[in-house]
């Protein structure tokens, strides 16, 4: 009877998980379909949207080539009208330029017409002023070349005579400067021969300074090496564990352990290194008045217990 619920409830189980599942399907099926309808019409949203752009964009260009096409044509025209405007333009200016040339022309004919008939009147008085007006510069230029002349050789005189004294002064000058440098070369021989004694004497200074230099720096290079090999010394005969208690702290150390140094010594451990840390372990030659300078020194009685060896 158990066995009959228990599988009655399993099969109703069953059935509830199965119909769970069922609408779990649909409801799968139902939004997997929605989502198909709605990807579908976004799909044809786009290409509608995608459709109106392009023939919104072709609209466009078509009128902006149809607007270039007309402004081209106007530009055409502007220049076509522009250039006929500029031809009539040059063509005037050419024929009034032509008119004015033709009027000059008129004009200097007109003038060389009244010359002629002057020239036919007065051309004996003209050349009879042109003859004497010749033969008056004709003069003036001969009385002007005889000035030139005079004045050259004046000139060709006084440039010689100049001449002449410039040359005796650099002779003169030229002597001298001989004479002058004759006495020179004997002054700079007798300058060279004292600067050289001069340069000589800082020669051998400088040598001396430099083998007392040399000297300084051997004995300050004994002196370092000297001290450098005495504390190689102290430094190697120290175990590495003891290596910041050298010289005189190692002394103090030794001076306050003496007690248990003698207790060692007397108990008979290791008395082959007591023996040896006894004689060193004093307080002389510490810098301490006091064997024990740890511990100032007390005026009270000594306890009987102080008396007695510890007990290590």
């Amino acid at each position: 009877m158990k066995r009959d619920r228990t599988k009655q409830a399993n099969d109703e189980m069953t059935e509830g998980l199965m119909q769970r599942k069922l609408r779990e399907k649909e409801r799968k099926a139902r939004e997997q379909q929605l989502m198909t309808d709605w990807l579908a019409a976004e799909k044809k949203r786009q290409e509608d949207e995608e459709k109106a752009n392009r023939e919104e964009y072709a609209r466009k260009c078509k009128a902006a080539r149809e607007e270039q096409q007309r402004l081209m044509e106007g530009e055409a025209r502007r220049r076509k009208a522009a250039a006929e405007a500029e031809r009539t333009y040059v063509q005037e200016k050419m024929q009034e330029m032509d008119d004015q040339q033709a009027e000059r022309r008129a004009d200097v004919q007109k003038r060389m017409d009244v010359i002629e008939r002057n020239t036919a009147t007065v051309g004996a008085a003209i050349a009879a002023r042109d003859a004497k007006a010749e033969r008056e510069l004709e003069e003036k230029v001969r009385k002007a070349q005889e000035e030139g002349d005079r004045l050259a050789k004046e000139d060709a005189l006084r440039r010689s005579t100049e001449h002449n004294r410039k040359v005796k002064e650099m002779l003169s000058t030229r002597r001298e400067q001989v004479r002058q440098r004759a006495e020179d070369s004997k002054w700079e021989v007798e300058a060279g021969k004292k600067q050289a004694e001069i340069f000589r004497a800082q020669l051998e200074e400088g040598q001396r300074q430099d083998r007392e230099k040399e000297r300084q720096l051997r004995e300050a290079r004994g002196k370092q090496d000297r001290e450098l090999i005495q504390q190689i010394r102290q430094v190697s005969v120290v175990h590495p564990r003891n290596f910041a208690v050298t010289g005189h702290t190692q002394s103090v150390d030794l001076a306050l352990n003496r007690a248990l140094f003698e207790q060692m010594h007397s108990e008979g451990f290791r008395t082959d290194v007591t023996h040896q840390l006894l004689p060193t372990a004093s307080h002389k030659d510490t810098g301490k008045l006091d064997p024990y300078p740890s511990v100032g020194r007390s005026e009270e009685p000594i306890h009987p217990l102080e008396l007695q060896a510890p007990d290590i």
